[in-house]
């Protein structure tokens, strides 16, 4: 299991990694916008002030269950509803053929 994590964690583009940075960044702001240290923050997420530092500088060690414990504790869980919406899936639209998707599902949720 930590081999593979860690493999996972290696072949993150340049890219993906910028914008876990920029996350982090935006999850410090929200932090300081509500005035919380480190500690109060860790508090109401129920993990440590190491794990939110991490959080901060957007280390992809982290889980994603810490992050949205923090997004969580800020009230703001509801913002993992625009993750991976059908209508931000650029492989459906053109160019799907070509990736291998023949098919174009749809979920309720997404309508």
């Amino acid at each position: 299991m930590q081999r593979s994590r860690t493999l996972a964690i290696d072949n993150l583009t340049d890219v993906t990694r910028v914008k876990m940075n920029h996350l982090g960044g935006r999850l410090r702001a929200a932090r300081q916008r509500r005035g919380w240290s480190y500690e109060r923050c860790a508090e109401f997420a129920k993990v440590s002030t190491t794990t939110i530092k991490g959080i901060e500088r957007g280390d992809p060690a982290i889980g994603f269950g810490f992050y949205v414990a923090v997004l969580q504790a800020f009230g703001m869980v509801t913002e993992l509803d625009g993750l991976c919406l059908i209508c931000k899936d650029h492989f459906l639209g053109p160019g799907a053929a070509e990736s291998g998707i023949t098919k174009k599902v749809t979920f309720d949720d997404d309508l």
